[in-house]
């Protein structure tokens, strides 16, 4: 039962959504998973979107933060093997 008891305080801690690099998190909340899709997934399905819309050049404007330039990279990576010119990556 202790060990039940120290699990449910562990939890408590835990946080429900991130954004940010996983790598703090997973130093400080040894039982953390991500919840919401990485950058790179959110990215892929924006760009897999734009490809099948037509579009052969695109435009990135983004956040110059965690995020934002995750988001830039994988735009620019998906964007790279669907033969999408992209323009501010």
């Amino acid at each position: 039962m202790y060990e039940l008891e120290q699990f449910a305080k562990l939890l408590r801690n835990l946080p429900l959504t991130i954004v940010c690099s996983p790598i703090r998190p997973l130093q400080e909340y040894p039982y953390f998973t991500r919840t919401i899709p990485a950058d790179s997934a959110v990215s892929l399905a924006a760009v897999e979107f734009l490809a099948n819309q037509g579009f052969d050049r695109v435009g990135c404007v983004y956040v110059n933060d965690p995020y934002g330039i995750a988001f830039k990279d994988g735009v620019v990576a998906a964007a790279g093997i669907l033969g999408i010119s992209v323009r501010g990556g």
